[in-house]
């Protein structure tokens, strides 16, 4: 018959615990925006003003590119496109938007919008996080 301290059992236990809050914490924290990275498409772009083509996504305003690797139109393929060079953040991301938005001049503001998977709640924090570069086609 084999004897296991209390000392083994408690720092087992200990262990336990520590991880399952680790991963009740994990479990609480989630994406409440469909398709953020722009992934999944209904279609490849064939030309500019396509958000049409992302699944989930609309313009509110505007005329916003849609840029997937997938393309082989020259405006709207990746890396190089109408807008200069413009690679993906990770290795395996494959598309981005493209929004005008110029200080000087109210009146050009391209917007796009997606609905929630859940309404956000009164008195709740929420943190958003994304990436952004200017374009590398200078224009004059």
């Amino acid at each position: 018959m084999a004897y296991v301290s209390l000392n083994f059992l408690f720092r087992h236990r200990l262990f336990l615990l520590i991880a399952l809050l680790f991963f009740q914490f994990n479990a609480i924290a989630q994406n409440l925006v469909p398709n953020p990275s722009f992934e999944e498409h209904i279609d490849c772009p064939s030309g500019l003003f396509q958000i049409n083509k992302i699944k989930d996504w609309f313009p509110i305003n505007g005329t916003p590119d849609y840029f997937h690797k997938c393309s082989t139109h020259k405006s709207t393929s990746i890396p190089f496109n109408i807008e200069g060079f413009q690679n993906t953040q990770g290795a395996f991301d494959s598309a981005y938007i493209g929004e005008a938005i110029i200080p000087r001049d109210d009146s050009v503001r391209e917007i796009i919008g997606v609905e929630l998977t859940q309404s956000l709640q009164i008195g709740e924090k929420y943190f958003v996080t994304f990436y952004f570069s200017p374009e590398n086609n200078i224009h004059s």
